[in-house]
């Protein structure tokens, strides 16, 4: 309803209450009785009023939420595709918060921040993935702060490196939602690198390597990209390679 509509019906039911008060008033002051009907009626009127206010709500039922979960799908490199994938997730009741897209060599890696409705089952979405040509599809509980674009949680995670906040294990945990571990000695048969799809192998800057698991989610090479660039800082930190700006004398 426009505004200026809505201000004309507001004033008129001021009207019309105005008029109804009068009317009553005019013939409840004729009888003997009047005064005590009005009495009783505006008792009536503040009673109902608290009782409404204070009235238990504990019936009510609690509202619904919908479950956050982290869908990603290999799909072929063709145009629609991605619309066909963002449709089956529609046709499901299911809310696409956030969309990341990963080149691959089998296409793309979609991943997706979806709101599903509530008492959906993980099973569904993923029906609804493979319907949609969907393949290596993995389902993970997500929660609010998967919302952060990827790109800026890198940079956030670069500057509590600089600050000190974090160490690099964690940040590339952090970074990658996956379990890192250090070893202090490199093995001579494990190498840095893209080397297994559930697991990456990063250089540590001061020594030994670090492992990064995250099974049943397979790494991507644009993931592995961002891990490399995490310890470029690290590693610009510990050598103290920071060229100062020119000061001014």
């Amino acid at each position: 309803m426009p505004g200026a509509t809505r201000k004309a019906v507001e004033l008129a039911a001021i009207f019309l209450a105005a008029g109804a008060v009068h009317t009553l008033v005019s013939v409840a002051g004729e009888q003997a009785y009047g005064p005590l009907v009005l009495i009783v009626i505006g008792l009536a009127t503040v009673v109902g009023a608290f009782v409404f206010r204070w009235r238990p709500r504990r019936h009510l039922p609690p509202p619904r939420q919908g479950n956050l979960w982290l869908v990603r799908a290999t799909i072929d490199d063709r145009p629609g595709r991605l619309a066909v994938l963002a449709g089956a997730m529609g046709a499901l009741g299911c809310d696409i918060q956030s969309l990341d897209v990963q080149p691959s060599p089998a296409g793309v890696v979609d991943e997706m921040l979806v709101a599903a409705p509530p008492n959906t089952a993980e099973s569904a979405i993923e029906r609804a993935a493979r319907s949609a040509g969907g393949r290596e599809i993995s389902i993970a509980p997500a929660d609010v702060h998967e919302l952060t674009d990827p790109s800026c949680r890198s940079l956030v995670l670069a500057r509590q490196l600089v600050s000190g906040q974090l160490e690099l294990p964690a940040a590339v945990s952090a970074l990658l939602s996956a379990d890192v571990r250090w070893q202090a000695e490199a093995n001579p048969l494990r190498r840095p690198g893209f080397t297994h799809r559930e697991r990456l192998l990063l250089n540590h800057p001061r020594s030994g390597i670090m492992v990064v698991r995250r099974p049943h989610r397979p790494f991507t090479a644009t993931e592995y990209a961002r891990a490399r660039s995490l310890t470029d800082v690290a590693a610009a930190l510990h050598s103290k390679d920071f060229a100062e700006p020119d000061r001014q004398k």
